[in-house]
């Protein structure tokens, strides 16, 4: 039997110091699953490993929901910073916990209008320009017949759309150059993703090493050797990644439009943002 949204706030503030716990949703196709938000009352902006891998098996033994941990400072930067994750997910009425002697929301809910959306629009356009511009590389490197420079260009593409993406659907993006570990810390919530470069597929891991390797090789000088049917590979999932990331975040920015704007304060639904 899974767990009701007060047995889980029970559970969670008998294990660490809790500010407040907001009820959020990441939105997937026809669906959506909840997301609780969970801010720290404390200066820590992680939980410890121990701790982590307890609340993690709640969530995933005893829920259908997914959690997002932060501290209130990166909270509050990110609410100037406009992040969508969380000017949606903070809102009053999302509220399920607050911890008794905190009077009142110290995030007082952003206005949340047409200008705002056109804001958030030019700055995924903005990253989604740095992603082309990493592609464009590639492929000229490709044509130059430079397959470890090609290798490069495209594992910087591919980073920069998983950090993009967790940004906007998770709240925070994950601090690595491992496309292997961007792929596993991005899976729960854009489940296509988790699976780019699919684990049953002996060949596709071992070009993911390959991917993965290529930053390291160029950093340090290292030797690096690819050949054309593994960057062949890379290729198609890098641009399988491009397109794939562009729809979910087109796909939560809508969700969120639709939900608080005014139908002609949306834009075309068949834009990406």
């Amino acid at each position: 039997m899974k767990l009701s949204a007060q047995q889980i706030v029970n559970k969670l503030i008998s294990l660490m110091e809790i500010r407040m716990i907001y009820r959020s949703e990441v939105h997937r196709g026809f669906y959506s699953k909840p997301v609780f938000i969970i801010l720290l009352d404390s200066e820590r902006t992680a939980l410890s490993p121990e701790l982590l891998t307890t609340v993690d098996k709640i969530f995933r033994e005893e829920t259908d929901s997914l959690y997002r941990v932060f501290s209130l400072e990166y909270t509050a930067e990110q609410l100037k910073e406009e992040n969508l994750f969380f000017i949606n997910g903070l809102r009053e009425k999302k509220l399920i916990y607050r911890k008794p002697e905190i009077p009142g929301d110290p995030f007082p809910g952003k206005t949340i209008n047409e200008a705002l959306y056109s804001r958030v629009k030019d700055r995924l356009k903005e990253e989604f320009t740095k992603t082309d511009h990493f592609w464009e590389g590639a492929i000229f490197c490709l044509e130059d017949e430079d397959l470890r420079q090609a290798a490069l260009m495209f594992h910087q593409h591919m980073e920069h759309l998983f950090r993009t993406v967790e940004l906007f659907i998770m709240g925070q993006e994950k601090e690595s150059h491992s496309i292997r570990e961007h792929q596993s810390y991005v899976g729960d919530f854009v489940e296509e993703l988790g699976s780019v470069f699919h684990a049953e597929i002996e060949n596709e891991q071992k070009v993911l090493d390959l991917l993965d390797e290529v930053f390291i090789a160029v950093r340090d000088s290292n030797d690096y050797h690819i050949n054309q049917d593994q960057i062949g590979v890379i290729k198609s999932k890098s641009e399988w990644t491009g397109h794939t990331v562009r729809g979910v975040i087109n796909r939560q920015y809508h969700a969120f439009g639709f939900k608080f704007l005014e139908p002609s304060a949306i834009v075309n639904k068949q834009d990406n943002p």
